[in-house]
């Protein structure tokens, strides 16, 4: 089997109606994809654990899997631009943001962090070419 495997790709969010607006105003998040390496230096997975009959509703085992991350080092080490994303602060002065630490320092954009943190823990680079 082959396999194409991207380097880098650029998301759109859907956050505060983004995909809607005209294609020169979206923001847009350029990325590059984690090697396995990386995954494994900042994504932290312990042991799964089995609990005999703890589900009260069905008296079934639960499976209890617990994994740690690091999401801010991901989303620094992951994102190499980011296009179309300002704010304004009290004194009307424009912030223009196109780096990962300038969103860490903007008020705000929590919804917006965590909808393209979670794309990039779920991107797949891997695409088969048969």
């Amino acid at each position: 089997m082959r396999v194409v495997i991207a380097e880098k790709d650029v998301f759109i969010p859907t956050w505060n109606d983004n995909k809607n607006l005209p294609e020169d105003e979206q923001i847009k998040v350029h990325y590059k994809f984690p090697t396995q390496n990386q995954r494994n230096r900042y994504i932290t997975r312990y042991p799964a654990e089995l609990e005999s009959g703890k589900n009260a509703a069905s008296g079934q085992n639960t499976i209890r899997m617990k994994i740690e991350t690091d999401d801010k080092m991901m989303f620094k080490l992951l994102v190499t631009k980011i296009e179309n994303l300002e704010w304004e602060d009290h004194d009307g002065q424009i912030h223009e943001i196109k780096k990962p630490d300038e969103l860490f320092d903007a008020r705000g954009l929590d919804a917006l962090y965590d909808e393209i943190i979670g794309h990039l823990f779920n991107a797949q680079a891997v695409q088969v070419k048969n």
